[in-house]
């Protein structure tokens, strides 16, 4: 999920932004709601594992090879830079970081503050620095 908010365009103060703490909070509060709304729609729902199932590069190697779903993304953020550009853009469950990267590269982005509760948030952070956008993309476990 990838969330953009609009910057005010007044001057801001420079600062590291939320710290660990304030977004990992944040993130648990995210995946609580997506919980009770699965619940709601679907019934209980077991959580046993369900985040850490994708820590398993597999699924995300499915994911990117699906070239239609990736241009896709892509393309919607390349050619949409009005949702984009000079925003902070939140990408909730960001799996490798290809969304996060596409906001930072082709979007315009101010900043892109990348999450995952799974340990692929780790390669996450490599292929981030790999691209050269940690000035742009701060990506959080």
């Amino acid at each position: 999920a990838v969330v953009s908010t609009q910057s005010t365009g007044e001057k801001e103060e420079e600062d590291s932004g939320p710290s660990r703490e304030v977004l990992q909070k944040k993130l648990e509060q995210v995946q609580n709601m997506y919980l009770e709304l699965l619940e709601t729609r679907a019934g209980p729902v077991k959580t046993d594992g369900y985040f850490e199932s994708y820590a398993d590069y597999s699924i995300h190697h499915q994911m990117l090879s699906d070239r239609a779903r990736t241009e896709a993304y892509r393309d919607y953020i390349y050619n949409n830079p009005a949702v984009f550009v000079g925003r902070d853009v939140l990408d909730i469950g960001c799996g490798t970081g290809i969304l996060s990267m596409f906001c930072a590269r082709g979007g315009g982005a101010r900043a892109v503050t990348a999450v995952d509760n799974s340990r692929i948030v780790d390669k996450a952070k490599a292929i981030v620095k790999l691209n050269n956008l940690t000035d742009v993309v701060n990506v959080v476990d």
